[in-house]
């Protein structure tokens, strides 16, 4: 290489060093913005009590904050804006001592303490409003009610969806989650990721997604890493989810995820005439679909669906409601699946004509029917009663108010008498108050059977733990006292989420004695939040945490498990429910 050919790269490669340093110096000064924004948006007196509405000072300064390029100019524009925000008001310090018990895991302060890119007067300025922060209970950007959903007074904003969101609104939209999950996530420090970094590397995605199903997109892919299940309905948020998906038809006969996600079980024809043309049969397992593994469909979606743990994934991907496994954005997809020994390539046509799309909708309107019981107790098998959390709703309908209380204790009476009970919490409760009559039959005391924590409003960020039976047991619960001859077996997996845990929670405490089968569940208990973003969309989270009494935690864990069993492949083969089966010989045993 000649000298010419030598100095001409030297300048290349300091200008391209020269032009990445300037990039990474503007999303940095975008971060910064973002992050001090959603700090002053919970903790300045001002924008916490609702005196200034926070959205306003985010659109009023970022047109300014966009068109800068260094960390002096950012300086300048966040100190005037601290400045105008201060004006007028009287500052009072907030409280510097807490329990011992309070949950202080994700208070991270090193980004306004020691972060060289914001100046040490800027620093200063936001010690100060931290160590003055906004500490009544009525805060404008919380729920008045801890256990409540919908966190207030944050804009809908709706755009036609027509046209893109614009560019400043996205990244309002960036950094109302940022903050979420900085100060109202309870269980950020249990994700698998930096939050730090996945929000910063999101500015320049954000910026770029220009189009709806863009933008739809980056919230999908931002909020995944929260391990959170609470947080995987937010892709029914989206307008374009079926797109980012790829999904537009159903299959033709249903299914179960099996093998840790990595195999699918055909459980149901829906559509013989498709599955015969495809010489598909009840029992056959799928291995790939266009030539790609299960297994990697599972990672796809996964990168865009938030969940605790695999098996609360798996879970719902094994919901043929839902309709989120297979890739069907094309009518047609190659198979390969096994039928006992053999091996099989086959090309199988989505459900697309408006006939069978019928008989697909009077399948899933059957799957979602009630009990027709009443208030017959149902048999797992001889001997043995079963409960199930989604079919409890039966004895409030059919029994009358004021007859209810002595119609649930004989109920109860009579299934303890019996060999077993299995109270199987493998699907959202529809009836909490089912769980408290029982207690009010069989139980003994009224110790904490969790540790739940809400919110601290002295210091947003930090939770601290309800400690009033009346927070776990409500005023009609009663200790009972009456003896449980039967056996108890409760049933879990993927589908036991929140509420469904936390009841889980209290019956293991009521019957000290039952064991407890089945898989993971969904790691999700306490109360679920949700911000409004700008275009309407609402992102859900964990709003409060839930532990067990001796500290052991649920959320992405689930709760205890005595014996872990998954299904078989050849149980589901044969629609056999090995998780039950198992509490049947449990019983009998």
């Amino acid at each position: 290489m000649n000298l010419k050919h030598f100095l001409l790269t030297i300048v290349c490669t300091l200008f391209t060093i020269h032009t990445f340093a300037q990039q990474s110096d503007q999303i940095k000064v975008k971060y910064y913005y973002l992050k001090t924004w959603g700090f002053l948006k919970y903790y300045h007196p001002a924008l916490a009590s609702g005196r200034i509405d926070a959205d306003s000072i985010f659109l009023k300064n970022y047109e300014a904050v966009d068109k800068i390029k260094n960390a002096s100019q950012l300086d300048a524009i966040l100190s005037g804006m601290i400045s105008n925000l201060n004006f007028g008001q009287s500052f009072k310090p907030a409280p510097t001592k807490y329990s011992v018990t309070e949950m202080a895991q994700n208070v991270n302060q090193n980004w306004f303490t020691k972060e060289t890119f914001l100046s040490v007067d800027l620093r200063k300025k936001l010690q100060y409003i931290y160590k003055n922060r906004f500490v009544d209970d009525n805060h404008h950007y919380y729920t008045p009610k801890h256990f409540s959903t919908e966190i207030p007074n944050e804009k809908a904003y709706a755009f036609p969806d027509s046209i893109a969101l614009p560019y400043d609104y996205r990244m309002l939209s960036l950094a109302k989650i940022m903050a979420g999950v900085d100060y109202l996530f309870p269980h950020k420090y249990l994700m698998n990721s930096d939050w730090d970094k996945i929000s910063r590397d999101a500015v320049p995605l954000f910026a770029k997604a220009d189009t709806q199903l863009a933008y739809e997109t980056q919230l999908l892919r931002l909020v995944a890493p929260l391990n959170d299940t609470h947080a995987l309905r937010f892709y029914k948020e989206m307008k374009n989810w079926k797109t980012i998906l790829k999904i537009k038809f159903y299959p033709p006969f249903d299914y179960q995820l099996v093998n840790n996600g990595s195999k699918v079980v055909v459980t149901k024809i829906i559509i013989p005439e498709l599955c015969k043309q495809a010489d598909i049969k009840e029992g056959d397992v799928i291995t790939h679909v266009n030539d790609e593994t299960i297994s990697k469909r599972v990672d796809f979606i996964g990168e865009y669906l938030s969940a605790s743990n695999p098996n609360a994934l798996n879970s719902r991907l094994s919901r043929y409601l839902d309709n989120l496994l297979f890739p069907t954005d094309k009518l047609h997809a190659k198979l390969l699946l096994t039928r006992g020994r053999n091996i099989k390539k086959t090309t199988v046509e989505w459900v697309s004509k408006q006939d069978d799309f019928k008989k697909v909708s009077a399948y899933i309107n059957n799957k979602l029917a009630g009990s027709k019981l009443g208030i017959q107790p149902e048999y797992a098998a001889p001997g043995i009663v079963i409960f199930r959390s989604n079919q409890t709703t039966r004895f409030l309908e059919n029994l009358p108010e004021d007859k209810l209380k002595t119609a649930m204790d004989s109920i109860f009476i009579q299934a303890g008498k019996q060999k077993g009970i299995i109270l199987d919490m493998r699907s959202y409760p529809d009836w909490g108050g089912f769980y408290y009559m029982m207690y009010n039959t069989f139980g003994n005391d009224k110790s904490l059977f969790a540790r739940y924590y809400k919110l601290d409003k002295q210091h947003i960020g930090m939770y601290k733990q309800l400690t009033d039976n009346i927070e776990y047991y409500p005023q009609t619960a009663r200790p009972g006292n009456l003896t449980m001859n039967a056996k108890i077996v409760i049933l879990v997996d993927g589908e036991t989420l929140s509420a469904g845990e936390y009841y889980t929670m209290f019956l293991q405490h009521m019957f000290p004695n039952a064991i407890t089968i089945g898989s993971q569940s969904a790691g999700a208990d306490g109360d679920d939040k949700e911000i409004i973003l700008p275009g309407g969309y609402k992102f859900p989270f964990s709003g409060n945490a839930i532990f067990y009494p001796d500290g052991t935690q649920t959320q992405r864990k689930g709760v205890k498990i005595d014996k872990f069993v998954y299904p078989t492949i050849s149980d589901v083969a044969k629609n056999t429910d090995t998780q039950l089966n198992e509490a049947i010989k449990w019983i009998n045993q």
